[in-house]
């Protein structure tokens, strides 16, 4: 019996680049890049890759080129103060093995988004990019859904040409997690990184992000799940 054929997962959420008292600040952007970068910082392999400088991955800007990860962050700091707005952007597939440059590929569809830094994970059962891009105004939903439905088409032709034939495995807990996030109508609405290799214990925590420890103050700054942020 065949498998459902599932649609990449493209979710985008905000993070208001200001203190409580209303100063510019860069420190949502720098938390989530480090996370991207290396991890969580509150565990014992984060923590050695941060004093390593270990990466989980190499960054990528728009032209496909490497960037290092001491000039990623002085670009998210000068953005920061520029714009009001950190994006993230999780693109996770399926049924495809992926490249970095793949992902940037989807990500080169529409203008709406133009300058990012994306970070390719392959330590999960499903390839997956975090992106950070940077704006001073929210996404409207209109041109959310057009943006996103433009890499999800280049998200499903670059499986198409670059198929995950040594298959990693995935449990039927890691499908059924994946189907769900990805062919729900409200998928973009869902708050955590489908990370497919959750234990059975970690099933209801879909809705948590507890590794980008972020601060009872800027909590409130996020938009709630993977959606527009409008």
């Amino acid at each position: 019996m065949s498998r459902t054929t599932t649609i990449p997962f493209i979710g985008v959420r905000l993070h208001e680049n200001r203190t409580p008292t209303g100063r510019r600040t860069s420190t949502p952007a720098k938390r989530t890049a480090l996370y991207f970068a290396y991890g969580s910082g509150r565990t014992p392999q984060g923590k050695e890759a941060r004093l390593t400088g270990s990466q989980r991955g190499e960054w990528l800007s728009p032209d496909g080129r490497v960037q290092p990860h001491d000039e990623v962050m002085a670009w998210l700091r000068a953005e920061s103060f520029r714009n009001r707005y950190t994006f993230e952007a999780l693109l996770s597939v399926r049924d495809g093995d992926l490249t970095s440059e793949a992902f940037c590929k989807a990500m080169g569809q529409g203008e709406i988004v133009s300058d990012w830094r994306l970070m390719l994970h392959s330590d999960t059962n499903n390839r997956h990019a975090h992106v950070l891009f940077f704006r001073d105004e929210r996404m409207d939903k209109k041109a959310f859904l057009t943006w996103q439905a433009g890499v999800r088409t280049e998200l499903v032709a670059q499986e198409k040409l670059h198929p995950d034939v040594v298959r990693r495995h995935h449990s039927e807990l890691d499908r059924s997690m994946f189907d769900r996030l990805s062919t729900s109508g409200s998928a973009q609405e869902q708050s955590a990184e489908p990370d497919l290799s959750l234990s059975a214990s970690s099933r209801g925590s879909l809705s948590k992000e507890p590794d980008l420890d972020f601060s009872t103050s800027s909590r409130g700054s996020l938009s709630k799940g993977w959606g527009v942020g409008v």
